[in-house]
């Protein structure tokens, strides 16, 4: 191209008139478009024809004429589509159309009311803020972002020395290049992971272990940091358990109720509602009504309905559990509106601070007069953070004594069953799949003072099951937390049915897991039958009662051919897993 006026001085001055591009109308000055594209929309566009030459023909001479004479017939076509179009101007253009217009002024007001709903990355504020997800750039980030048109400039001139402009290049023209590392936003959102081999890992503490146990011949032969591969996974998170499998086994034989008793109340886990709800596309009001909706509908045998919401707070024991699930990633709602349109419904429900804004907005929606309305004679409570309120067709009030910081709705949804029994009420039903609300609500069942039942199952299949009339075995409660739940570590390999199994035949099992949460120490007493019921979750037939003691049987008995997770963990560190759910075997 720099030589083409001394080689081709012809082309040259045609491209300076314009010619390498089309236009296809002279009506139309602004409707030029290159060369290759004009003879995609004219040419080829008008010979195409389903299934390609090959489908055409496969004769040599039959395609050879059908391209010879393709600039033709699409002249022909062309001339007949502007004689049966001719009212048509020459100068229409299909964006330029009265619905186009208002199409991309609808799209250009959506994103402004977007990015004002957010957190506005163009204001005057000198930090740099993610358009995707309306976070704060780090200063390593910030940085990187800032100076990566100056680093690129850096690298082309360096390219260019090294490679073109000296005459003894220092590096070949197709050599490599390096990348410049720079971080991005992408890079605020990438999850850390360790790469390790789980069986070198496993090797390193068995090899440990064994050189131990050789000099000083004690029994627990294994240094706490070691045992945790039994409470913790290889890369450091909470060893998890299938806790529905517990309640599967206790909804066995179990009578289904065929109606729900009178003068009755709902107790209804909210957010449960909300992660049911396909909420794009609707606004904000929208959102609040239907779920208002299906609040009536759950309840519509009750007379008193409960909507309990969970309470995310900023310092949680559940925040590590909530990073996993990439609750961090999601936009950030700065204010909500009902009049906002919902875009991404559970790409907005991943952040937690969009779902402690939805409840609040949603919760003082209703207690406005249209929703209220529609409740005609029924009570409505439901809880924003940690206030209560009472609503009817009236008006609506807090209630002080269902004020609350429980942080989950699990034990939350109790606190309701148990003030509405309070109230009158004759009969609790509970709305919640959550294997922990059964499970507390067949521990607390006989403490609520009213008949206690609990409604689950699919949209199409739902039943009803008598709380107060299923026999629970003392105990179930801790060996629910001591064995597993959502913050809480599990033991590898030991599930939820083995220990129910030792806690229905072992009377000491059962006495020390009803005692485990009564107090907020750790008597030597209860440590010892906890001892002894985890002696009893790894090997059914042995007599030891001291961990350390069969870490060391069961390691000899297999000649050390076994991995460090499936040895029980050292008394040291069974004593702080025992203590960490001492607030985890009751309401808190």
């Amino acid at each position: 191209m720099t030589n083409l006026g001394d080689k081709n001085p012809e082309v040259q001055k045609a491209f300076k008139e314009g010619s390498f591009s089309v236009q296809l109308t002279s009506s139309n000055p602004f409707g030029r478009i290159p060369v290759d594209q004009t003879t995609e929309v004219t040419v080829n566009k008008d010979t195409q024809n389903p299934g390609g030459t090959t489908r055409f023909s496969l004769k040599h001479a039959t395609v050879q004429r059908y391209y010879l004479t393709a600039e033709y017939r699409s002249a022909f076509l062309g001339q007949l589509r502007n004689m049966v179009q001719g009212s048509n101007s020459a100068t229409q253009h299909t964006e330029l159309q009265s619905s186009r217009i208002k199409k991309d002024e609808q799209a250009v007001s959506s994103i402004v009311d977007l990015i004002q709903g957010w957190v506005n990355p163009f204001s005057e504020s000198q930090d740099l803020i993610s358009i995707s997800t309306a976070k704060k750039a780090p200063r390593e980030i910030a940085t990187d972002l800032k100076t990566a048109h100056a680093v690129g400039e850096k690298c082309y001139a360096k390219f260019k020395e090294e490679r073109m402009e000296n005459t003894l290049q220092i590096r070949k023209f197709h050599d490599p290049l390096k990348t410049n590392k720079l971080k991005t936003f992408s890079d605020m959102n990438k999850k850390k992971q360790l790469k390790t081999n789980n069986r070198s890992i496993i090797l390193k503490a068995d090899s440990y272990c064994t050189i131990t146990k050789l000099a000083d011949g004690c029994h627990p032969f294994t240094p706490s940091w070691t045992t945790s591969v039994v409470l913790l996974t290889p890369d450091g998170l909470l060893r998890k358990t299938n806790k529905a499998s517990l309640a599967s086994l206790l909804q066995k034989n179990v009578q289904v109720c065929e109606e729900v008793p009178v003068n009755s109340a709902a107790v209804i886990d909210g957010m449960s509602l909300v992660q049911r709800l396909k909420g794009d596309q609707l606004t904000f009001g929208d959102v609040a009504m239907t779920v208002l909706s299906m609040v009536m509908k759950e309840g519509v045998q009750c007379n008193r309905i409960d909507v309990v919401f969970d309470t995310y707070k900023e310092l949680s024991i559940k925040n590590s559990e909530r990073q996993l699930r990439g609750e961090e990633s999601g936009h950030h709602l700065v204010s909500i509106t009902s009049t906002q349109i919902v875009r991404q419904w559970r790409n907005f429900l991943t952040r937690v601070s969009n779902k402690t804004s939805l409840i609040t907005f949603i919760v003082n929606e209703w207690r406005k007069e249209a929703c209220r309305q529609k409740l005609e004679e029924k009570l409505l409570y439901a809880n924003a953070g940690d206030t209560c309120y009472r609503i009817t067709a009236e008006g609506s009030e807090e209630v002080p004594t269902l004020k609350s910081q429980q942080e989950e709705a699990d034990g939350r949804l109790l606190l309701h069953a148990s003030h509405a029994a309070n109230e009158g009420f004759n009969s609790v039903l509970v709305f919640s799949e959550d294997t922990d609300v059964f499970i507390m609500s067949l521990a607390f069942s006989n403490e609520i003072g009213a008949s206690l039942f609990m409604k689950s199952g699919t949209r199409t299949r739902t039943k009803v099951i008598d709380i107060t009339k299923k026999c629970m075995c003392r105990g179930v409660l801790g060996m629910h937390a001591f064995n597993g739940c959502d913050t809480e570590s599990a033991f590898a390999g030991k599930g939820k049915a083995q220990a129910l199994k030792i806690l229905k035949k072992n009377t000491r099992s059962r006495e020390a897991l009803t005692e485990l949460g009564k107090e907020w120490d750790l008597p030597p007493e209860l440590t010892e039958k906890l001892e002894e019921l985890t002696c009893l979750l790894y090997s059914s037939n042995t007599v030891t009662t001291k961990v350390n003691e069969l870490r060391y049987q069961l390691f000899c008995s297999r000649r050390g051919e076994i991995e460090s997770h499936q040895l029980p963990p050292c008394r040291d560190c069974l004593v702080k897993h025992a203590k960490s759910r001492l607030n985890l075997n009751g309401l808190e």
